[in-house]
């Protein structure tokens, strides 16, 4: 089986359009799609009753700039696949995919790796967004899950450049680490949690109910065995200090698991800083 299940997780196949293929996913059940080039371009759209398809095997779709048959019943475009002149790609799939018909070529995802699936199929595959081959055909859960029990019962150490300032509404960052008590099937560099492992989904660093700084949303804040957080995003109302925590979540836990500030202490204290403004010169 291959897995590209994350939007950066990428399969690509040097098969354009027009053609018509089907997916067998791991649990056996199917998606058929077509790639046809639309007015606004190349996509894929799933199957249904209103396709429409000529003997050679295209399939056309459009009434002037909208994918529609009889002025009525739209398409479903698929957002998971994308198009074109030389290739398609499969990205962000539901579930592990065991092989793709496209057209007369089957790409069978049960062989071993990916020269011996070209080799059958006699197509060209290319892999991006995975750390290696090995990464494309390991069923992510089973990994995950590994993650998930190591990391449920550690207690981590924080250790950061300076102490922990809020700097509101300031672009200033703060690097933060953390060292674990135990270190078996943890991702860890230099001895710290490597925060960039791909098995994470997110970090979170929470500072009140309606306060919350995501690595979703930053995409520089995750660097190797740190978060570098731009602690100012934060809302605070207090002027003496907060209490901050940092949550990591892992793909399919959508609890997260704290990583605490000590063995025996699960917040870390931040100092606060309100913005001050300028007057306006008259």
């Amino acid at each position: 089986m291959i897995y590209p299940l994350k939007p950066t997780q990428k399969l690509t196949v040097n098969v354009s359009y027009p053609h018509v293929g089907i997916i067998t996913f791991a649990d056996d059940t199917t998606l058929m799609y077509a790639a046809s080039n639309e007015p606004g371009g190349p996509v894929a759209v799933a199957y249904a009753d209103n396709w429409m398809q000529s003997e050679s095997g295209s399939v056309f779709f459009s009434n002037e700039d909208t994918l529609m048959r009889n002025d009525s019943t739209p398409v479903e475009v698929l957002t998971g696949i994308t198009i074109n002149a030389t290739s398609t790609t499969f990205s962000n799939m539901p579930k592990g995919i065991k092989s793709i018909q496209m057209d007369a070529a089957l790409l069978d995802f049960t062989l071993a790796g990916i020269s011996a699936i070209e080799s059958a199929s006699g197509r060209s595959l290319a892999l991006t967004g995975f750390a290696n081959e090995a990464e494309a055909f390991t069923d992510p859960n089973v990994t995950y899950m590994a993650l998930r029990e190591a990391m449920e019962q550690c207690r981590f150490t924080m250790s950061t450049d300076t102490d922990i300032m809020i700097l509101e509404g300031r672009s200033n960052r703060q690097a933060l680490s953390w060292t674990p008590n135990k270190t078996a099937n943890l991702p860890l560099l230099d001895g710290k949690l490597d925060t960039s492992d791909p098995r994470f989904e997110r970090f979170e660093i929470i500072s009140g109910e309606d306060s919350m700084i995501s690595s979703a949303d930053d995409s520089r804040m995750r660097r190797g065995n740190q978060l570098v957080a731009e602690l100012g995003s934060l809302k605070v109302d207090s002027l003496s200090g907060v209490e901050i925590s940092v949550v990591a979540f892992i793909y399919g836990d959508d609890k997260g698991i704290v990583l605490t500030t000590s063995e025996k202490v699960a917040l870390a204290k931040a100092s606060v800083v309100k913005r001050r403004y300028r007057g306006s010169v008259m």
